[in-house]
């Protein structure tokens, strides 16, 4: 494994709508030391629109 692979942060999309398992979700990713990027929605909706965000910017970073 490379040092890049190593280090570079992990993209997680967590949908959950309770703060304490959102807290919990955190403590364990930072106990497990694992690096990332965390974005968290509350719900299957909010979860749809910010990965149709997320396809539409990546989508317009393409060279044509």
């Amino acid at each position: 494994m490379t040092t890049e692979m190593q280090t570079r942060p992990v993209e997680l999309l967590l949908v959950e709508d309770s703060p304490g398992d959102v807290r919990l979700t955190i403590e364990a990713l930072k106990e497990g030391r694992v690096i990332n990027n965390l974005t968290v929605v509350q719900d299957g909706e909010e979860a749809i629109a910010f990965l149709r965000r997320r396809v539409s910017t990546l989508a317009r970073r393409v060279p044509t």
